[in-house]
């Protein structure tokens, strides 16, 4: 930060009042941390700490460059919210395991305990990059541990779940005999019988991309599989239409395909290719070309629509 020396008509001004015309303020107190912080930057005692909006910009940069893509804009939107979420409780170098204790307090009133260790993960790993370039000496949130609150975990389908969604013909119906994700279902097309999982442009600019690059992969499809005509949200109001269980969301497709890959024999490594369930920073199936022929793909697909065909029969 370059402070003025003078004012425009040329009268220099007091250390403290040059921080009021940069605070903006009619007048210093030295009992507020924000002033006394910019005071001490003008008579060069210390440098003005990080703020987080400088810490967010950081990590994004960091993370952008460590990883094979660029953050996605979801998780970006996360961070901000964190950040907004803690910023009244001081800059990252106020943070102390009291300060942090409080915010935790704060965020438990309101959201629940997953959703706090979320927030709190987020802005661990934006304070670890602060600590990588010197903005900090330690990471503070390393001193205050968090365990959310246990919750039972989601569940896969039942068979008469199967069949009920398989008689109205959801979309949860092909996910669960494909292992797709509802994004995948809903923006990626059919080549050749296979749904073809690659980011989706439109004029240039990507619109829809794989939650990881292990998720590009081509994925072999039963007879009379169909997209879906309406958007996911939809898709999850009509399924809770069906099925109210809390632990069997939309997501439990997923599990009950590699539950019913595991009923049908099939081979573990085949099933995690369909699913795209791998690494983020990429792997051989990245682009849409799998590390296993489509017809080796087909046959143990194949082993999982049988068995639904016989359940649901």
């Amino acid at each position: 930060m370059e402070p003025a020396a003078i004012t425009p008509d040329g009268i220099d001004l007091l250390s403290t009042e040059k921080a009021e015309v940069l605070l903006g303020v009619r007048l210093f107190h030295e009992s507020n941390i924000r002033h006394l912080q910019v005071l001490n930057a003008i008579t060069g005692q210390e440098p003005l700490p990080v703020t987080w909006d400088e810490a967010l910009a950081l990590w994004i940069r960091e993370r952008s460059k460590s990883n094979a893509r660029n953050l996605a804009d979801g998780s970006i939107k996360q961070a901000r919210k964190s950040v907004e979420e803690i910023r009244s409780f001081g800059s990252p170098s106020d943070l102390n395991k009291h300060v942090i204790r409080d915010f935790i307090a704060a965020l438990e009133a309101k959201i629940s305990s997953s959703t706090v260790r979320t927030r709190l993960s987020l802005l661990s790993a934006i304070c670890q990059d602060l600590v990588a370039q010197d903005y900090l000496q330690r990471n503070p949130f390393l001193d205050v541990p968090y365990t959310a609150r246990s919750k039972q975990e989601r569940r896969a389908f039942t068979d008469q779940e199967i069949t009920l969604l398989k008689d109205h013909e959801h979309p949860c119906y092909w996910q669960l005999m494909t292992g797709i994700r509802t994004g995948e279902h809903v923006h990626c097309q059919i080549e050749d019988g296979c749904l073809i999982v690659v980011p989706q442009r439109k004029d240039g600019v990507i619109t829809w991309r794989p939650k990881t690059l292990s998720s590009h992969r081509r994925v072999p499809l039963p007879n009379g599989f169909t997209k879906p005509t309406y958007k996911e949200q939809r898709i999850r109001q009509t399924f809770r239409e069906l099925i109210t269980d809390p632990l069997a969301p939309v997501h439990s497709s997923r599990h009950t395909f590699y539950e019913l890959s595991r009923r049908a024999g099939c081979d573990a490594r085949i099933i995690e290719e369909l699913a795209g369930h791998g690494s983020t920073t990429g792997s051989k199936s990245a682009k849409g070309y799998g590390t296993f022929p489509d017809d080796v793909l087909q046959r143990e697909a194949k082993k999982v629509w049988d068995l639904i065909q016989d359940i649901t029969n």
